[in-house]
């Protein structure tokens, strides 16, 4: 009986209060959000500068970061759109909303060739020339399985 008291009150101990201040971990969650639009930002990577931590958003741009490592920045990356680092409060729990504006660039003029037909060396040239060749050669009527 005496164990399952001490076993007990070690738990107490260990588990945090009702209002969260015991926290020795490091939790960001938010959501990433197009700036002009207002619409989540999928597939966005969050990650940690200097540590191998990091998370990508879901489809409704949501995320999440936990790690008893301590770190005081994130850095939020999407294509198309301009980078962010945020400074974070290392050893709590908070939320944010974070705004991305888009990065476009813009091409001045774009030129598509085809690229240059060639007889020479070109399979299918040679082949149809071979078929020429031999057109007499393979007439329908010339053949015995022809009716």
């Amino acid at each position: 009986m005496r164990f399952f008291v001490l076993a007990f009150s070690y738990l107490l101990l260990a588990m945090p209060n009702a209002a969260g201040q015991h926290l020795n971990y490091t939790q960001v969650r938010g959501t990433v959000l197009d700036k002009s639009t207002k619409l989540p930002i999928s597939y966005a990577t969050i990650s940690v500068p200097g540590l191998s931590l990091g998370q990508i958003t879901d489809e409704n741009g949501h995320f999440a970061l936990k790690s008893e490592r301590k770190f005081v920045q994130i850095k939020i990356s999407a294509l198309g759109y301009r980078s962010q680092t945020l400074e974070i409060k290392s050893g709590q729990n908070q939320t944010l909303e974070v705004w991305m504006e888009s990065e476009s660039k813009t091409l001045q003029e774009v030129t598509v060739k085809p690229p240059k037909y060639r007889n020479k060396n070109n399979p299918a040239v040679e082949l149809i020339q071979r078929v020429i060749e031999h057109r007499d050669e393979n007439h329908l009527e010339m053949m015995d399985s022809y009716h």
